[in-house]
This record gives structure tokens, sequence and C-alpha cells, in this order.
């Protein structure tokens, strides 16, 4: 397929906050990384929004309304709760699930959504790569074409976003704002997994993904295609952000909830729970800002909804040139940034040696991480208390297994779109809605990270830091203290082997 460049065209005289005025949105994935931060985003910058429906599926225990009154009490709202008091009252949830034919809704809730909506925000997905071949494709292929049915029907749609990732199309190492040939044809895709046998299926997932490193990407890219095969029916957009993180700046810096990913082994590296990282230490990692992410989504609904024109805009959400960050800026900076907020409770001092050859990895995690997690263990269990490093562990190296195609491979996410989008914003809105990415100190990212993963992430108070500072210098001690214990027994071990030689 042809590469294309969008064309901005920043004559649009309605606002961000007039566009939506009076209108109603619907958002699916609400409860997610991404849905939580672009509703308090859209409630808080478009006050005149009519309202936000939302779906939700029933958890074991709670219902879709206490899952949203669950949600609507995070501290992410703490700004629209103070400045909009009445905001979150605009906020409806609809009883459904993206993986169940038809949503999963009541035809009453389909017909409410149908005569009310003029923008789609579809953020759902099962971001796992090891989720089995058929329960991807059942969510994120499958989910997306249930969507796109709905909004078919609906008849004051203006937009419809449709979140993807920059790492659907890896084997391109340059990677444009363009679609590029399907994986695989998504029809073929959805009646396989609906009709045939699940584990046959998973027998030969690697057939089926043939050049896709794991199932989300897969799915990921087959459900672009589910958009642009409707290009000519809906106001759609593209959008991709790459490895979303804490917020830079809105509604607070550094919050943050999903220990997804990155997250959770930077967490996992504070605690002293992870030394021997697998990864390339010169691969620059693209990290974006999730008030970034959303930032950029509510720009490109508004610009689609005023624009007549067929075809799929795509916008790779990338910080390429303007954040550099490979995975040794990131280690160093984040163990200097532990001095000054570590985590409480640290369990070992925080130290990496990282290494991109799964033999010495394998080795070290053993040496490293497993042996201390089992002795760490066994103490708590003699002491009447319950074991928990070694299943850590467990989850550690398979999430480094897992991520090892993206930390030891490096792409060039052109986005050229992207950036574009900034500036079509009007003078009024752009405050509200500027990214500014380029301004952004990297120690400042780093700091906000650290700061966001203590308050929100681990739940720590600000008012136990101190105490997590002498915990901390307690760690370096005893760290030192071995390591040179050590040294000492190694060089009398040789010093008397050569006397006796």
């Amino acid at each position: 397929m042809e590469s294309s460049t969008e064309k901005i065209d920043t004559t649009y005289p309605q606002s961000i906050p007039d566009f939506f005025s009076g209108r109603s949105v619907f958002i699916t994935g609400a409860t997610g990384f991404i849905g939580k931060v672009l509703i308090e985003k859209l409630l808080y910058a478009c006050p005149q929004i009519d309202r936000i429906y939302v779906l939700v599926r029933p958890k074991k225990g709670q219902n879709i309304h206490e899952r949203i009154k669950e949600l609507a009490d995070i501290p992410l709202f703490d700004r629209l709760r103070k400045e909009q008091p009445n905001a979150l009252d605009k906020l409806h949830c609809i009883a459904g699930d993206v993986s169940k034919l038809d949503l999963g809704m009541s035809p009453a809730d389909r017909q409410l959504l149908e005569d009310q909506i003029s923008v789609i925000f579809h953020t759902a997905a099962t971001v796992r790569f090891i989720d089995p071949l058929p329960k991807a494709i059942l969510m994120n292929v499958r989910g997306t074409r249930e969507v796109v049915r709905l909004a078919l029907g609906m008849k004051h749609l203006k937009a419809f976003l449709h979140v993807s990732t920059t790492y659907c199309n890896t084997f391109q190492m340059r990677i444009e704002e363009r679609l590029y040939d399907p994986p695989a044809d998504w029809r073929a895709a959805i009646q396989m997994s609906e009709s045939s046998d699940a584990s046959v299926l998973e027998i030969l997932s690697n057939k089926f993904l043939g050049c896709q490193p794991n199932t989300y990407t897969f799915t990921k890219a087959l459900g672009e295609h589910v958009i642009n095969d409707h290009r000519d029916q809906l106001p759609a957009v593209i959008f991709r952000p790459s490895i979303v993180v804490s917020t830079v700046a809105e509604p607070m810096p550094g919050w943050g909830d999903s220990y997804n990913g990155i997250s959770g082994l930077m967490v996992a590296g504070a605690m002293g729970l992870i030394h021997v990282p697998y990864h390339d230490d010169l691969v620059r990692m693209d990290y974006i800002p999730v008030d970034v992410v959303c930032k950029g989504m509510i720009i490109a609904s508004w610009l689609r909804g005023q624009q007549s024109s067929n075809g799929v805009p795509v916008y790779n959400c990338s910080s390429h040139e303007m954040l550099n960050v490979n995975m040794r800026m990131l280690e160093t900076k984040g163990l200097k940034m532990l001095q000054e907020r570590p985590m409480n409770d640290t369990i070992f001092y925080p130290w990496i040696c990282s290494t991109n050859s799964f033999p010495l990895f394998f080795v070290g995690f053993i040496l490293f991480q497993l042996i201390p997690a089992l002795l760490f263990d066994t103490i708590l269990t003699m002491t009447g208390r319950k074991k928990m490093l070694v299943k850590i562990q467990q989850r550690i190296f398979n999430a480094f297994v897992a991520l090892h195609y993206f930390t030891n491979h490096e792409w060039q996410f052109i986005n050229s779109n992207f950036r574009k989008l900034e500036s079509a914003v009007l003078a009024k809105d752009y405050d509200a809605f500027n990214y500014q990415l380029s301004d952004v100190d990297e120690y400042y990212l780093y700091k906000m990270s650290a700061i966001g993963a203590r308050r929100y992430l681990l739940k720590q108070p600000d008012e136990t830091l101190p105490k997590a500072i002498q915990q901390y210098r307690r760690a370096a001690i005893i760290h030192y203290g071995l390591c040179s214990l050590l040294l000492i027994v190694l060089v009398w071990w040789i010093h008397s082997y050569i006397v006796k030689w």
C-alpha cells in the first residue's frame, strides 16, 4: 500500500470544546489505562459535552455501576471533583463485553447508542502478548468488527477513532503512518476462531502468526484492516500509540495504575527484585505519556469530525524525534532517582547488570534473582508468613521472555501526521491540548514516573518517604557489606591457593 502523509487543514473555526458541546461520546475500554485518562480529559477540557457512555462488563462480585463508582473514586479524577464537581454525572455505563457478539449489549442499549452517539473511541483490547490466538482474535478483531457494526447504525456519527499500536507492523524497521498489507484475512481469522477447536489453533499459532512476534501484534494488525475495509462507510481514524507510560502533566504528573509491561518491571527493579534484565542497552525505547496520547486522540477525532472525505488517516503516536531514551539511560537515571525516591519495603538493594544474551540472562536470573527469592521465601515460611518472591520471579522471567523481541530491536516510527495534529489546534485550545514533548526534560520524566509509581501504583503516601530512604540506605549497607565480605573471602582463597601451589 502506498505511503500517505495526512494534510492538516488548520482553518476550522470550531474549537475542540465547541465540537464536543452537546454531543455524546461512546468509549470502549473505559476502565483501562488509556480509557480512564481519556474520560477525565474529555470531561475537564470539554465541559459542555453531553454524555460519555462507557461499555463495562460485570466482574465477579461487582456490577457495572459499582465498577464505574470505583473508577470515579481514584485520584485521577481529583481535579475534576474539585473544579467541576458535577462533571462525573455525565458518565453513563452500558452493560456489555467487546469479546461477545453484538458487544453483549441489550437491544435497548444498542438503540440508545445509535440515537445518541457522535464520536466513538474504541480503546478496548487484550494487550497480553501470550494470550491464546482464538482469545486474542475474538477480542481484538471480532470485537473491532462488532464496534464497527454498531457504528454503522449511528445516525449522528462524526468520528470513529480506533486505537491500534505502532508495533503491529514490526516486520518493517521504518514504520510509516499508513496501512501495511494484512498478515491474514480478518474475516477468515474470525470464522476460524469461532468454528475451529481452540487446542488445534493453539498448536498452529506459530504458522498463523508468520512474521508477527505474538498474538497481540498479529490481531491488532488485523483490527486495522477491519477499520480500513469500512473506510467508505465510516469517518474513521487509526491511532497508534507506542509504549504508553504514566502522565507527564495532566491531570497530575506521574499518574499510572497499570503493572503491565514496562511499568511492572520498573517497580520490580526499584524493589530490588531485578538485577539481570534481558535487553540490549543501546536500544532506544519509544515511550509516550498517556496524557499526550489522549490529547492526540481528542484532536484527531475533532479533526476527522470536520472532514467529509473518505479514507482513514493514520497517526503514529510516537515520541520519535521528541524523546531519546535508550535502555542504558533508563537504568542509569532510574537507579539515580531511587536514591531520592526509593520505594517502601525495599527487599534487596537495587543494582543492574543487563545482557542481551539469553544464556547469560538465564544464569544471572538463577544466581541473583531466583536463589535469593528461594532463600527469602524460606525465611518467610519459617516465620509463619506467606511466601511470595518465587512466584514474582516466575512472572518477571516470563515478562522478559515475552518482551525480549521489543527490548532487543529498535524501530523508527515516523510520526509526521501525529506531530502535525498539534499545529492544527486553534490558538484558544492550545494551552489545553498541546503536547510539547520536545520541551520535556528526560530526567523530569523519570522523576515524575518514580513519584507517581509510589503515590498511585503502590499507593505509598509521601509521608513514608523518609522511612523508605532509611530502608534504602540500610539495604545499601547490607549489599556492599556482603560484597566486601565475598571479595575478602575470594582474595583469601586465591592467596591460600597460590601459597600452597
